[in-house]
């Protein structure tokens, strides 16, 4: 039951889809913004999230309006009210949702007040649960059909709601997330068939395009026939002969059945790359060790007399859960330093054992701080997301970017050369000081590179590429060494 004072307001316009189409969240509590980006990632749409009245600002003026608001009314920088009205400023403003909250009730009583002028559509205390704020979320914007980015449970049949299936789903969710980091793989799915109306999939994915139909058939192939399926290269298999299409996008699949203790088919767990998949015994060892521990999860939740399994209890460590996959920087989108740690390993086991180079670039941005200081953080915030997407742009799918710290990138190349990984930090280099920055005009950057020695160690890579960067810096900036 909500609690006592959570408002809906009467007549309520209920918004049609903006058309940026993504959920904003402006909570300076990071746990309690994980409750709500968690239950917000499961309406397909992306989701951002801030902490302070100005970052919210500056994401509804840069990024667009969002369909959802959700904002604490207590806020650095600027209040949740100043943030709501300069939304309902922008065109096409007074279409966008909007869901309060607030640890004060003299807060709330306020907003209540202010609600039909700020068309509210949820006043709610702020330390919610997350059924609770799937239903407000629910209740104000529906269910969305866009293609979701991120591990978040996808009804394939319709819409799960609050079904027992989507706390089992949040689970499988970040056994996805983990398989796909170990691997360093570009998308791990799994699928979990609780009832053979509804399937659900649980997608975690840099490169969007592997998974399509002929690859989510295998997946059901793979439940079906409850065996393994492993193509190491699809463009030396016969079963994608055929599909050129298959070929273009996948080189490499793995899938294991997720099989419950009386045999019971409960769905499938794949890896899927645009390279081929170079794993050993030991590593579908390792894979079928997530699926496993996938079964066990749900048969803590599944009556085992049943045939067909439902969930008895919700699981109690979904914001837990979520904590542990808060591997993104929130600014750039980029993978953040632990999770760039996590990936980092995968990839020196991998140059371990197949024998092939691995070099990293450490990047840093010259005179930032004098950025900062002369034109603002906003001005600094949106230089950092500009040089993050360029990096992106510029580095392969399976390449790693990682913001290191403040202004610091980490470039992870697997395969490259010290040589080739100099030349690519160069153009990258050379495109980012011919860019006029808006409001900050023109910036330099200053880089290290190395490889990784014979001692496989990342610390020694990274050391070297450090001292490198110094020397960058010490030379005059703008430059490689």
């Amino acid at each position: 039951m909500p609690p006592s004072d959570s408002t809906a307001l009467p007549n309520r316009v209920v918004p049609a889809h903006a058309e940026s189409g993504y959920v904003l969240i402006a909570i300076p509590n990071a746990t309690r913004a994980a409750t709500w980006r968690q239950v917000a990632m499961e309406t397909g749409h992306p989701v951002v999230v801030v902490r302070d009245g100005e970052e919210a600002q500056l994401q509804i003026t840069t990024k667009g309006v969002p369909i959802l608001l959700v904002t604490d009314l207590s806020l650095p920088k600027l209040d949740g009210f100043s943030v709501v009205r300069s939304l309902r400023q922008q065109p096409r403003g007074e279409m966008a949702s909007v869901i309060v909250v607030s640890a004060f009730q003299p807060l709330r009583a306020a907003a209540k007040e202010l609600g039909q002028n700020l068309n509210f559509a949820r006043i709610l205390q702020a330390d919610v649960d997350p059924s609770l704020a799937r239903s407000a979320i629910q209740a104000t914007i529906g269910t969305a059909h866009d293609e979701p980015r991120w591990p978040v449970p996808v009804p394939l049949a319709r819409p799960t709601g609050q079904s027992p299936q989507a706390s089992i789903m949040s689970m499988v969710a970040r056994h996805v997330v983990e398989a796909a980091l170990q691997f360093g793989v570009e998308t791990c799915a799994g699928l979990v068939t609780l009832g053979a109306d509804e399937p659900l999939m649980s997608v975690y994915s840099s490169n969007p395009r592997l998974l399509g139909d002929n690859e989510s058939n295998l997946l059901r192939d793979v439940a079906t026939e409850g065996e393994p399926l492993i193509i190491a290269d699809t463009e030396s298999h016969p079963l994608f002969g055929v599909d050129r299409k298959a070929r273009r996008s996948v080189r490499g699949f793995a899938g294991i059945p997720l099989t419950l203790s009386g045999g019971t088919s409960a769905g499938a767990l794949c890896l899927l790359d645009s390279r081929p998949l170079r794993l050993s015994a030991d590593d579908l060892d390792t894979f079928a060790s997530y699926a496993a521990a996938i079964v066990r999860e749900i048969e803590r939740h599944v009556p085992r007399a049943e045939n067909e399994p439902t969930v008895t209890t919700a699981i109690a460590s979904e914001i837990q859960a979520l904590e542990r996959l808060a591997i993104t920087d929130e600014l750039t989108g980029l993978i953040n330093r632990r999770g760039g740690e996590s990936t980092i390993g995968n990839e020196i086991a991998r140059a371990k054992r197949h024998r092939t180079p691995l070099t990293c670039v450490l990047i840093d941005i010259d005179r930032f701080k004098s950025v900062n200081d002369t034109f603002g953080h906003q001005v600094g915030d949106q230089v950092l997301r500009e040089l993050s997407a360029l990096f992106k742009r510029t580095v392969r799918t399976y390449d790693t970017v990682v913001r290191w710290g403040g202004e610091e990138f980490l470039l992870v190349l697997p395969g490259v050369s010290l040589e080739d990984a100099q030349r690519l930090a160069d153009r990258i280099r050379r495109a980012v000081e011919a860019i006029e920055f808006p409001g900050a005009g023109r910036i330099t950057l200053s880089a290290g590179a190395a490889g990784l020695g014979l001692d496989f160690s990342f610390e020694e890579m990274l050391a070297t590429a450090d001292r490198r960067l110094y020397q960058a810096k010490s030379s005059g900036r703008n430059c490689v060494v």
